[in-house]
């Protein structure tokens, strides 16, 4: 059996995006007459630390790695409908380590924007390298 496991501020955040796509039909027919489809749907996962959590342990918003010079964004954004995220204490990682290698993930020529992970393995791997062991690191 899983234990419940309470969400606090300051906690580390992985959200999940879905983003669905719209293409014309002139779009359509490019792709197609290239040889390609086009995706419906694009998924990326960001990295945040928990803003704000219910007294059971919620996550009600949160806010993502920051742009330029700010680790972390000053803007507090609620968890959308429908986005998966998951949650570790930061008592278990170092969070500004996460943060810090998140950010330096960035998008090509652009260092002062971060850029969201294509896949949930390559997210985790990430937090994995910096999680704390029960004696301090």
């Amino acid at each position: 059996m899983t234990e419940k496991v309470t969400v606090r501020k300051g906690d580390l955040i992985l959200v999940e995006r879905v983003s669905r796509n719209s293409y014309s039909v002139a779009a359509h027919l490019e792709a197609k007459a290239a040889g390609c489809e086009l995706p419906s749907s694009d998924t990326s996962y960001t990295f945040g630390v928990v803003a704000s959590a219910t007294r059971d342990g919620i996550v009600k918003t949160w806010q993502a790695v920051g742009y330029r010079d700010e680790l972390l964004s000053t803007y507090a954004q609620p968890i959308g409908t429908g986005e998966r995220h998951w949650t570790m204490p930061r008592k278990a990682v170092d969070i500004s380590a996460v943060l810090a290698a998140a950010k330096a993930h960035h998008w090509p020529g652009h260092p002062g924007q971060p850029r969201p992970f294509a896949t949930l393995e390559e997210a985790t791997a990430v937090a994995r390298s910096f999680r704390l062991s029960a004696s301090g690191r």
